[in-house]
């Protein structure tokens, strides 16, 4: 191989080695997206306990007289939530949520409302061959009840990959 032909292929190995590792980069969504987030994921967590979840759905509805919480923050973790929608055949929709060796699979109505509900919280859709990825990996929420009953805007907030 020619030492110039070697050069011009340097630069061309480090963007695509930068691109990929640029893929799991860590992101953070606040307010109204992470509480939505984090209560409809808590729904399905075998580690939310279910006053957790009865008082994080009483939030979502807007409920915050429900807010009877005596812990200072609801902690609400996944693995992987990957949802699918197919912009060919417009009915399908599914989403799997891992929690370690667990794996719950969502399908239509549940599956829009957690896939709009990750667009929402900023996470950008990927897509190939007449289908629509929205996913995110590393997911924890972190829901202050006691300041959301404020109405500050604080008291949500998840980071994820």
């Amino acid at each position: 191989m020619r030492p110039h032909i070697v050069f011009a292929l340097v630069p061309l190995l480090l963007l695509s080695s930068s691109l990929s590792a640029g893929a799991a980069t860590s992101a953070k969504a606040s307010g109204p997206g992470a509480l939505a987030l984090a209560a409809l994921v808590a729904q399905y967590s075998p580690t939310a306990s279910a006053s957790q979840k009865l008082e994080l759905t009483r939030i979502l509805d807007g409920n915050l007289l429900g807010i009877t919480s005596t812990t200072a923050v609801v902690s609400v973790k996944a693995d992987s939530v990957a949802c699918r929608v197919s912009n060919v055949a417009i009915a399908q929709r599914s989403c799997a949520l891992t929690f370690g060796t667990k794996t719950l699979t969502l399908k239509g109505r549940q599956a829009n409302e957690l896939a709009g509900t990750i667009a929402e919280a900023g996470v950008q859709s990927q897509g190939a061959a007449g289908t629509i990825w929205l996913s995110v990996t590393h997911l924890s929420c972190a829901i202050a009840p006691a300041l959301i009953r404020q109405n500050t805007g604080a008291g949500a907030d998840c980071t994820y990959q």
